[in-house]
């Protein structure tokens, strides 16, 4: 199983819910439980792919992102496309996943475990691996959050995964930094005013080691030196 990419750069900002499974007035960490007791940790390569081509399976430790086989995601796009700040080719937010499925009829159905549950869809463009979360699992719900951890996908300015921190820093000067949910704890948030829907996610050791000293100082000083973007999440600009 491939989850060294998917481990490196999951971040999930608010919670959703679980679709059409129905909680009543269960609590969700006690609805998570039932739904997945009794079923594996992991699965073959080949059940993975049958249970998660078509549809989501039930919710499972065995489909939840950072398990996804990288060889098993479906490609939608022969080229890389361009990184904007409401969408990362045809999966832009606000989409529902009728209109998703109509742009890429091949996807792969998996789950957010950490916090409340969520459901999420992997699908390749180009060179890069790109993955987005519902709200729901019905064809009318809409994507609230799109991530890559590949390099290959950049802006227009070329900002993308890998890319040294200090090189946005030249170009923007309205930084926040602030550190991830308690299901991102590896993580730190990067993110730009002028760069309005997109949050950057950098390693936390580079956060922890940030600049503390008071008073005005160049943002180059801000993290240590060759800091670089993990993974590019898209918010949306509204």
């Amino acid at each position: 199983m491939f989850g060294s990419m998917f481990n490196c750069g999951l971040l999930i900002l608010y919670g959703a819910t679980l679709g059409a499974q129905q909680r009543d007035t269960v609590a969700d960490s006690v609805f998570l439980a039932r739904a997945q007791a009794g079923w594996p940790d992991s699965v073959p390569d080949s059940v993975f792919a049958a249970a998660t081509s078509v549809s989501w399976p039930r919710p499972s430790r065995a489909y939840r992102v950072e398990r996804v086989p990288r060889d098993l995601v479906p490609s939608c796009l022969a080229s890389t496309p361009v990184i904007t700040e409401d969408s990362i080719g045809p999966i832009a937010i606000g989409e529902t996943l009728a209109e998703l499925r109509r742009r890429c009829p091949r996807l792969l159905y998996v789950w957010e475990l950490k916090r409340r549950g969520q459901p999420a869809i992997l699908v390749r463009l180009g060179r890069a691996v790109v993955w987005a979360f519902l709200v729901d699992t019905m064809s009318a719900s809409h994507v609230s959050l799109i991530q890559t951890a590949d390099s290959a996908a950049r802006t227009t300015e070329g900002i993308g995964v890998g890319v040294d921190v200090r090189e946005l820093f030249g170009g923007h000067r309205d930084a926040a930094l602030e550190f991830g949910p308690l299901s991102a704890p590896e993580f730190c948030l990067l993110s730009f005013r002028s760069l309005r829907g997109l949050t950057f996610l950098l390693p936390i050791e580079a956060c922890e080691r940030r600049t503390k000293r008071e008073g005005r100082f160049p943002l180059s000083d801000l993290l240590p030196l060759g800091t670089r973007i993990s993974t590019v999440v898209v918010r949306g600009s509204r």
